[in-house]
């Protein structure tokens, strides 16, 4: 893993990502993935498409029923969610490899990078290797908290919610501004587009969970909006690239 990004923590014991209960009740976020895919890509053509930081697999899953005619691979540097989509039976012919992101030197039609953004102080070390492995002709999906306003926030935090966090300084929540990202991609691809990612499912707060995960309330126009243990407003947004 990269320097920037050395003192994220997967922990294992604490993340959904290594159960199988998932698989069968697809995030709001997937969905709204194959939605957008839907609008700016060709789904009918075969491709192969790679997930940058797929954990235990469950958006290919979902995407695979969407479009099975697609190519898979998936790639996670934490062998504990690899391991889980290896035994998930519903995965089977998807190629699945223990590997930092920023390792990979392969090529794909379609990069996918999910919940991995905030986890960088400055997003263009990541942002230049979801290019440099994206085909010319090809398209991005990353997610993060892509700011409106012009203003980068980096997060670092200290869970105490359980003994495996507590006492720990963590990054992650980072904020990237839309203006920053632009100035990035400015002249590097052929176009790209910051898309709200809007939350209407209730998420209600489970003391049973870390504090850092999220829950929802309503905002004063019904709308829901996400937040958690760390107090802040997680604005997340879709950053959709075509090279």
């Amino acid at each position: 893993m990269s320097e920037q990004a050395a003192s994220y923590q997967a922990m294992p014991s604490l993340s959904p990502y290594v159960g199988t209960d998932r698989y069968d009740h697809p995030k709001e976020d997937h969905k709204f993935i194959a939605e957008q895919l839907r609008r700016f890509v060709d789904v009918d053509r075969p491709m192969r498409v790679g997930d940058l930081g797929c954990g235990n697999g469950e958006l290919i899953y979902f995407l695979k029923s969407q479009f099975p005619h697609w190519e898979y691979s998936g790639f996670d540097y934490t062998e504990s969610f690899i391991d889980a989509a290896l035994s998930f039976e519903g995965l089977a012919g998807v190629r699945f490899r223990v590997q930092d992101l920023l390792d990979i030197a392969e090529t794909f039609e379609g990069v996918l990078c999910t919940g991995v953004a905030n986890i960088f102080p400055d997003v263009g070390e990541l942002l230049d290797k979801l290019l440099s492995v994206c085909e010319s002709g090809g398209w991005v999906l990353i997610d993060g908290l892509f700011n409106r306003h012009p203003v980068d926030v980096r997060v670092t935090f200290r869970d105490n919610s359980f003994p495996e966090s507590q006492g720990l300084w963590r990054t992650a929540f980072n904020q990237h501004s839309r203006e920053s990202i632009t100035t990035m991609l400015r002249g590097r691809v052929r176009s790209f587009e910051f898309v709200d990612m809007i939350m209407d499912k209730d998420l209600p707060f489970d003391p049973a969970k870390p504090a850092v995960n999220s829950f929802t309330f309503r905002a004063a126009d019904g709308h829901n909006v996400l937040t958690n243990g760390l107090n802040l407003i997680v604005n997340r947004t879709l950053l959709a690239i075509e090279k």
